[in-house]
């Protein structure tokens, strides 16, 4: 009994595996598809846009889509593979031998335990990197086009006071966990609060101690629009406080979880809410006026007022 059930066991357990696989490919090929079309569409207008281009982009932006359906695939598998069995009598032939029910239940159950632990730790980080290589391949067909999501109130925002003004930055895009920012503008305002300028940029990346902006274009109040090739604004904020407000979940893989709440723990220590202050150029990192309804007592010193006053 024990080698007949270990042969329906592996039996059991291959069928299984072959019917999510199964499942899993199919779905993966009509997302592809889907989103190859969708892709086509957006970037129709775009005369940089080759064919290979957008459907690298579609591939590689697929994978991350997949994973949240893995469940429904292992479910639909199991649904497929048994149901199979039933119509060619195979589970009726396993109960005729004493096979239980739990007995051939028992292999589906170890099999999608190990297509989860596979998933977590090999699946997941190649997903993650795959959707990184998308954002950037994405960054590169819509960075240049008009109205490619610079001037709507959606993205990723941070409120930025320095010694000489104050500047709110809106990105479309973010890659490299906040590092790299595309489809950019900027707001900058004066120590008395007025309007100077609005910045728009291609791309800006964060170095030690500054932004660096390319391919800008300036526009001030009394002044025609002036193109630049690059604009440095000096800063104080890390990759870490940046990752708060800039990063994507989606594209930390597991094995980087350690990291990355590693990077976290400084600022769990101190109040989440407010302005994160240095003495050497008084460049604050300041968070919506409403989260302070959450966290009160961040927002009780002077400081944490004057950065939420734009909020």
């Amino acid at each position: 009994m024990s080698m007949i059930t270990n042969t329906l066991g592996r039996y059991f357990a291959g069928r299984f595996v072959v019917s999510a696989l199964g499942v899993f490919a199919s779905i993966f090929l009509l997302l592809v598809l889907v989103d190859y079309i969708e892709m086509v569409r957006r970037t129709s207008g775009l005369v940089s846009a080759s064919p290979i281009m957008v459907a690298e982009t579609s591939l590689f932006r697929v994978p991350q889509l997949l994973e949240k359906m893995m469940p429904f695939c292992v479910l639909i598998g199991a649904m497929t593979c048994y149901l199979a069995l039933s119509r060619r009598l195979e589970l009726v032939v396993a109960r005729a031998a004493g096979v239980s029910a739990w007995q051939f239940i028992a292999p589906a159950l170890a099999s999608a335990m190990v297509l989860g632990i596979l998933a977590t730790v090999g699946y997941n980080p190649m997903s993650a990197n795959l959707r990184e290589l998308s954002k950037r391949m994405e960054a590169e067909l819509f960075g240049g086009a008009p109205g490619g999501g610079v001037q709507d109130a959606a993205g990723f925002w941070i409120n930025q006071v320095n010694a000489d003004g104050q500047v709110i930055i809106n990105a479309a895009r973010s890659e490299q966990q906040g590092v790299r920012l595309t489809g950019l503008t900027l707001f900058r305002f004066d120590t008395d609060n007025q309007f100077k300028e609005r910045i728009e940029a291609r791309e800006g990346t964060l170095e030690e101690g500054r932004w660096l902006f390319k391919s800008i274009r300036r526009y001030s109040l009394n002044a025609p629009p002036v193109d630049q090739d690059s604009f440095e604004l000096p800063t104080s904020l890390t990759p870490a406080q940046v990752r708060n407000s800039f990063s994507t979940p989606e594209t930390v893989s597991f094995w980087q979880l350690p990291s990355y709440i590693r990077s976290k723990a400084p600022d769990l220590r101190r109040p989440a809410i407010g302005c994160s202050t240095t003495s050497s150029s008084r460049s604050r990192f300041c968070w919506p006026r409403w989260s302070c309804w959450l966290h009160p007592s961040a927002c009780a010193s002077s400081d944490s007022a004057a950065c939420k006053r734009w909020f």
